[in-house]
């Protein structure tokens, strides 16, 4: 990983995503949204993919 790999994450902005299983909206860092990371639900603690059906 580069130094700029690194800033991006610092630079890059957020997006609302809404947990699958509770409902509750968090910001999350859109590069892991778009990247289709695994999230975790900062309320029930489930962990989720926002492109999963």
């Amino acid at each position: 990983m580069s130094l700029f790999d690194g800033l991006k994450f610092l630079t890059s902005k957020s997006t609302k995503v809404v947990c699958p299983q509770c409902k509750a909206s968090t910001e999350q860092i859109s590069a892991k949204v778009r990247k289709n990371a695994t999230l975790v639900c900062p309320k029930c603690g489930a962990l989720f993919r926002v492109n999963d059906k």
